[in-house]
């Protein structure tokens, strides 16, 4: 499981981000962080979800801009006018605070089917997206496995975890992202050698 990384190991993530420099080039594409060892051999991938958090944490103190990333979602009403949304919530990598995201979907049946009627409410979990919506933009700029159907959205959520991503907060909500912001973090292996150069 990913958690924030304490000020206090920000030392030790930089010992080891110069370490793997001098074994390879590191890089954040599309939210995701890739390290290509010199020997041509491939990362192990559980040790690549262990350390990334500690990775990623020292490239952003040394940026001085924070990052954050996927922990779960939930369904309901929103807002004075009740409206229904999908709220994607999220974690700092730096600090632990909470951030979310709320888009808006359909919580009710469009067709009949042998579970309810056109109308009925979803299953607890279940939505729909809508065909042009703001959902959909954010999912496809992941680059993130997603359904065929736009109604099976909730079982493809989980493939948001590995990602680290980018995004204005809205001050006049706390803790709220601006939808339009929300996008995957990149970094070029040439952009993180020359952080840790410096």
């Amino acid at each position: 499981m990913i958690q924030a990384v304490p000020p206090t190991d920000i030392q030790k993530n930089k010992s080891l981000l110069a370490k793997l420099l001098l074994r390879g080039s590191i890089a954040i594409k599309c939210g995701r962080l890739v390290i290509t060892p010199h020997s041509g051999q491939s990362v192990d991938p559980k040790w690549l979800e262990d350390n990334a958090p500690s990775v990623v944490s020292r490239i952003l103190t040394e940026l001085g801009h924070d990052a954050y990333y996927y922990l779960d979602y939930s369904v309901g009403k929103h807002g004075e006018s009740f409206a229904s949304g999908l709220t994607l919530h999220f974690k700092s990598v730096i600090t632990g605070d909470h951030f979310w995201a709320i888009f808006n979907v359909e919580l009710k049946r469009l067709r009949a089917t042998k579970n309810g009627k056109v109308g009925g409410p979803l299953p607890k979990g279940k939505f729909n997206v809508p065909k042009r919506g703001a959902f959909l933009d954010f999912w496809e700029s992941t680059g993130a496995l997603g359904p065929k159907s736009d109604t099976e959205f909730h079982k493809y959520l989980g493939n948001l975890k590995p990602l680290f991503f980018t995004g204005q907060v809205n001050h006049g909500k706390a803790g709220k992202l601006v939808n339009g912001t929300l996008k995957p973090l990149n970094m070029t292996a040439r952009a993180v050698s020359a952080l840790c150069n410096d």
